[in-house]
């Protein structure tokens, strides 16, 4: 499914990217859940403006309330991927933790009992 829009937001941050003599503003955008098409689940919309792709995405879930939750989650897990935030330059009220959950990317390890 494409998206071209986020639809009704229903929330939005502003984080402030360094960009040398001239600081930038990226704005978060997280629509409001909706039924996904010709299921029971939902899915909620989500876009990143001003890091160059624009591209509307979205998470899905059992309920409006976990799309909510996967779409932060993927927001921050984007955010956190990208070489501004890896360098540093992305910033949310002065703090380069932006405020958005970000799933946890380590391997899982598996305890194995010795004998």
């Amino acid at each position: 499914m494409r998206l071209e829009s986020v639809g009704k937001v229903l929330a939005e941050r502003i984080l402030d990217l360094d960009a040398g003599a001239e600081p930038r503003e990226i704005r978060v955008l997280i629509g409001a859940p909706r039924h996904l098409p010709g299921s029971s689940d939902f899915f909620c919309p989500y876009q990143v403006l001003g890091l160059g792709d624009d591209t509307v995405r979205y998470s899905g879930g059992v309920d409006g309330a976990q799309a909510i939750y996967l779409a932060m989650e993927a927001v921050g897990t984007f955010l956190s991927a990208t070489p501004e935030a890896r360098a540093g330059r992305l910033s949310w009220y002065g703090e380069r933790t932006l405020g958005f959950p970000v799933r946890d990317q380590r391997p899982h390890l598996r305890l194995v009992a010795s004998s």
